[in-house]
Order: C-alpha cells, then structure tokens, then sequence
C-alpha cells in the first residue's frame, strides 16, 4: 500500500524556486524585484552564513497574487 503522506507545501522560495512555479527564468524573477512587483522576503543569516550574506526568499502567496493580477491583462489591451 502507498503512503498518502506528501511534502509539505513551502510556502517561502528562493528565486529558483520562484522562477520554477511561475515557469519563467531567473533574470526575470530578478526584474520583478527590482522594479518592487514582488516583494522579497529577507532571512538573518546565522552565525556560519558569510556575513554580508542574506537569505533570499519569495513568498509563494505573492508570487499566486501576481498570476491573478495578470489574468485578463492583455485581453484587455487587445481589445483597446
């Protein structure tokens, strides 16, 4: 008998991650940031993390946000 037991869902992502779920490259992940469409999530680095190193992580429910502002975006310039 199968195990019914799954991986829990991760609910933070790195850029790979973020590029993964949206089916798009990492430059692109980047781009958002950087213009402030999506906002990142920043993580202390512990005592073994360089120390100018900071963790990276997206939040998945702003990455689904994102995809629902987007629906119907460019329907709505074609039909201009």
């Amino acid at each position: 008998m199968k195990s019914t037991t799954s991986a829990p869902v991760r609910r933070l992502v790195d850029d790979r991650g973020a590029a993964a779920y949206l089916s798009v490259s990492r430059s692109y992940i980047r781009r958002l940031l950087a213009r402030g469409v999506l906002h990142r999530v920043n993580l202390p680095a512990t005592e073994s993390d360089d120390a100018d190193a900071r963790m990276l992580r997206i939040d998945v429910r702003d990455l689904d946000r994102w995809i629902d502002s987007m629906k119907g975006t460019s329907n709505e310039v074609e039909r201009r």
